[in-house]
């Protein structure tokens, strides 16, 4: 299907003579800031390789550690931090894109970025100044750098906040090069907001809209023959008075694509000085062993929009992927590799991690997973080179997570915080709330589980959920959600010709609700807070079991001014054990000490432990299935 909105300009179609030549063409791909400095940009060096493979010379600007490097690793961090919940990043380049605004104090007032001045550690005249003076002055050097004349295209891959950055750049390019032609792509652009930026934005020539690997190198070719990129498949064009996009194909197959060239990322960083850029830290690599997401094909989550159209699942060969690993390592001379997925293959675990872990080969690796994974497999996943998860917990409650469609529970949850801990593992999530259908009870509930489970990692924080152009929520227009309209800082950034509607990613509303949500929230947030401030002190809680044949000693330091010791005898300390890997109900605590000759009376003897066990806290139940939360200390377990 082709979709059209009327134009305002005149088309870019044909490339001037002097770029019309049978020869490859040269073309850069530019990632602006605020794109993190700690790991190249796999969009850019996967592009890259797709064109060098087609015979083009294609150099990466990171301009994103050109900034880290004026600014100090540590205010670009922070201010690369997360800061697209605010717009931060966009509005600090908001000026250079689009022109000085006189309501610069309303927004870092009422915006939400106010809460983030602190964190970031300037107030509101250095934000200006940065603003208004020093990135336009910077983008200026940069531009004067380098001869783009010598460049058929300047390509732009956008995520978060790095459309103003890119926008900015474009348009000084167009100015000064005018026979340049301006390409943009990434996640930040879909079928409604491409069209109306080629629309508004006059010095963007092309968009590609969804996956890359074939319409950009398809795009280059026309461009090399000195024609318009209209009707490439994904490509948003001008052509004949009307903005026009076919849509994008998707990459069947993933096994065909080339490492990443990450060789521009290193060149810029040791030119600039790893540690003026990084600090202490060092960089990561990402790879790719998947895309889409193969729960959300079958349960999208409610809340999450992070796919759009590009849910489909597809994975690689896992031997291609531990050979990746294997060359870039050796290439690059790092261990550490950030996995791009959306969601773990679950058969890696079984193949991948266990190569690496027969390998017995140092990597460090971060992967997204979803919550239900089981001791065994945390093991191997640890044993194989994880280091660190993104697990979609986002809940400790199982009726809101029912609500996401998470297909987990509280119980499973704990499961993989309890063992995560156990393994060394840290996890990375969020608590969120603000579902349609969630009831007081349930964050009543959390708040006084959190006291019994502060000897597992916290959650990063506890927030209401976004509400995402792609997520279920906004699709449907969920009645829950009153007034729903693009978020407040969108107004601030760009000028008022750009519908706010189709280019926004993120919408604001009223919820309904009765009284309750904001108290309740507040409970839950600060048992939130006082859980993370354990965690930062010396020494972090831990709630640890020993067991002999006959008993067992659990040691309580969750919290720090009541330690406990905790001593069970037989049956008790039978029954505990019982529900240590995972939860049990009473039969199956019954079943597991019949066959280790430990036998119990009945269900009903075992239920009763169990329950007694409960009310002191040592372990959860729901729905008649308890969970142990000692973790052993026995690191053979």
């Amino acid at each position: 299907m082709t979709t059209t909105v009327s134009k305002e300009r005149p088309d870019s179609t044909i490339l001037d003579g002097t770029s019309n030549r049978a020869g490859p063409v040269r073309i850069a791909l530019i990632n602006m800031p605020f794109a993190a400095a700690r790991r190249p940009s796999i969009q850019c060096g996967l592009l890259k390789a797709i064109l060098n493979r087609a015979g083009h010379q294609t150099d990466v600007f990171y301009f994103n550690l050109r900034l880290a490097a004026a600014l100090g690793h540590e205010l670009y961090s922070k201010l690369a931090d997360n800061q697209w919940l605010s717009f931060l990043g966009d509005w600090l380049f908001g000026a250079a894109a689009f022109g000085p605004r006189q309501d610069e104090l309303l927004y870092l007032q009422t915006s939400g970025a106010a809460g983030h001045q602190a964190h970031v550690g300037l107030n509101e005249a250095e934000l200006i100044e940065l603003r208004n003076r020093t990135l336009p002055a910077l983008l200026d050097v940069w531009i004067g750098e380098t001869d783009w004349s010598v460049y058929t295209a300047a390509g732009f891959s956008c995520t978060f906040d790095q459309n103003a950055a890119s926008f900015a750049f474009a348009r000084l390019l167009k100015e000064r090069f005018p026979g340049l032609i301006t390409v943009f792509g990434g996640a930040n652009f879909d079928d409604d907001s491409a069209p109306e930026y080629l629309r508004k934005l006059d010095w963007i020539d092309y968009i590609v809209v969804g996956e890359g690997d074939q319409a950009l190198p398809t795009l280059v070719q026309r461009l090399q023959e000195g024609l318009s990129g209209a009707g490439v498949a994904g490509v948003v064009a001008r052509s004949n008075g009307h903005v026009c996009c076919t849509p994008a194909k998707i990459v069947p197959d993933l096994d065909s694509l080339p490492d990443p060239d990450y060789d521009d990322y290193f060149a810029a960083l040791n030119s600039l000085g790893q540690r003026s850029v990084l600090g202490a830290a060092s960089p990561q690599l990402p790879f790719q062993g998947a895309r889409g997401c193969w729960w959300g094909q079958k349960h999208h989550c409610t809340f999450c929009g992070l796919n759009g159209s590009d849910i489909a699942f597809r994975s690689r060969n896992p031997r291609l992927v531990y050979d990746e690993l294997r060359r870039q390592s050796a290439r690059y001379r790092t261990l550490k590799f950030i996995a791009t997925d959306n969601i773990l293959d679950m058969k890696y675990i079984d193949t991948l991690f266990t190569w690496m872990r027969d390998s017995r080969h140092d990597y460090n690796l971060f992967y997204e997973t979803k919550a239900n994974l089981t001791r065994a497999q945390i093991r191997t996943l640890v044993q194989g080179g994880a280091k660190a998860i993104q697990a979609g917990v986002e809940s400790l409650n199982t009726h809101v997570l029912r609500l996401m469609n998470k297909g987990t529970t509280m119980l499973l949850n704990l499961r993989l915080l309890k063992w995560a801990r156990y393994y060394g593992l840290h996890v990375a999530w969020n608590l969120l709330t603000g579902f349609p259908g969630e009831t007081l009870d349930d964050y009543q509930a959390q708040a006084r589980l959190i006291p019994l489970i502060a000897h597992l990692e916290p959650p990063g924080i506890a927030d209401s959920i976004m509400l995402e152009k792609h997520g279920p929520y906004v699709i449907s227009r969920d009645p829950f959600y009153r007034n729903l309209r693009p978020a407040s800082g969108y107004s601030f950034i760009f000028q008022e010709s750009i519908d706010l509607d189709k280019i926004a990613k993120y919408f604001d509303a009223e919820r309904m609700a009765g009284d309750w949500r904001p108290a309740a929230f507040e409970e839950l947030n600060r048992g939130v807070d006082r859980w993370n401030d354990l965690w930062r002190g010396d020494k972090r809680p831990a709630l640890v079991c020993q067991r002999s044949a006959d008993w067992m000693r659990i040691e309580d330091r969750r919290d720090p001014g009541e330690p406990r010791t905790h001593w069970l005898t037989a049956p008790f300390a039978s029954a505990y054990g019982a529900c240590l890997e995972t939860a049990q109900n009473a039969a199956g605590v019954v079943q597991r000490s019949r066959e280790s000759g430990e036998g119990y009376s009945s269900e009903s003897d075992a239920r009763g432990m169990l329950g007694e066990m409960t009310e002191k806290g040592l372990m959860v139940e729901e729905n008649g299935n308890y969970l142990s939360l000692a973790i052993p200390v026995n690191p053979g377990w």
